[in-house]
């Protein structure tokens, strides 16, 4: 009987280590599970915050763009109404313009003469009928008509293509007017939207400003991209679709050593609301892929360091 009993107590102290080591072991699974599931929960929170400021880097360049035009459109109807209230106000021009015939080389040089002192990059004479009296950027064109430019809106700044001897230029253009006895004449004047105005958007490392035609065909580049580079990029279907459309979204495009760029559109569009070009900027998220992957790496050693370090605590433990 007491054999018995003793057996059964060795019985009971053989059981109870087996179970401690088994309690252990399970009790470290779940430290290592909670260590793996707390790893990736904090890398995708990390990841998040670094593709939301990646994503907010888009939208103030975009912004920047916006500004920019605004502020151009600004500066440009105020060089208009200083050219009508001032230099088209000289004696002399005034005297040439209220002839019968405005043919004289003093008014058809006058808008060269103007567009020097102004800083514009177009400007033109038209008389009430619409037709040319003086024209900096194509002085061939004088006599022709053009009345399309009278009906743009008189001290607001619009985007219209227009006609160089060079072709067909992007441009935003105020329209003013100045009478002058008892004739009135009106000036259209602008800048054209080449590199040197993406340039003042600034744009940083990894990071550029395109212009593109209705036909998605690059006009002007600046930034992280060349030229040639840019006319090989690809648009997502989906964001060549709402550029099409003329609607300002996000999307993304694939440059051509296959880096993937997100990039977010501006339409451009003329006074009776036809699409004449887009812009678009873009970042390269060439750095941001990368910086997710050391990030990655990182967490996948800490993670499997608390796995090792949950599991020798379990095994110490079981001893």
């Amino acid at each position: 009987m007491i054999g018995r009993t003793h057996h059964r107590v060795a019985g009971n102290g053989t059981g109870r280590p087996r179970l401690r080591i088994q309690l252990t072991l399970a009790f470290s699974a779940l430290v290592a599970v909670a260590v793996t599931l707390t790893s990736l929960v904090a890398l995708s929170r990390v990841e998040r915050a670094f593709s939301s400021s990646f994503e907010r880097r888009v939208t103030t360049l975009l912004n920047g763009v916006d500004r920019r035009l605004a502020g151009l459109g600004r500066e440009t109807s105020q060089r208009m109404r200083s050219l009508a209230s001032g230099m088209l106000k000289q004696p002399l021009v005034q005297h040439f313009l209220v002839r019968p015939d405005p043919g004289h080389r003093e008014v058809i040089e006058s808008a060269v003469h103007m567009r020097s002192l102004s800083s514009l990059d177009l400007l033109q004479i038209l008389d009430d009928d619409g037709v040319i009296l003086s024209s900096a950027q194509w002085p061939e064109r004088v006599g022709f008509s053009d009345p399309a430019l009278l009906e743009l809106p008189e001290g607001e700044a619009a985007f219209r293509l227009q006609s160089t001897p060079e072709g067909a230029l992007l441009a935003q253009v105020v329209r003013t007017t100045a009478v002058l006895g008892n004739r009135k004449v009106h000036l259209i004047g602008g800048k054209v939207l080449n590199e040197a105005f993406l340039r003042q958007a600034s744009p940083s490392q990894g990071e550029a400003v395109l212009l593109f035609d209705v036909n998605l065909q690059p006009l002007s580049v600046v930034g992280a991209v060349s030229a040639a580079d840019a006319a090989s990029m690809r648009l997502s279907q989906p964001f060549r679709d709402s550029i099409a459309a003329g609607v300002a979204t996000r999307g993304s495009l694939q440059a051509a050593d296959d880096s993937v760029w997100t990039a977010g559109s501006w339409p451009l569009r003329g006074q009776g609301e036809e699409l004449l070009g887009t812009l678009v900027v873009g970042a390269d998220r060439k750095e941001l892929e990368r910086l997710i992957s050391r990030l990655r790496d990182r967490f996948v050693v800490i993670g499997a360091l608390g796995v090792l370090l949950a599991a020798a605590v379990g095994l110490w433990v079981a001893r």
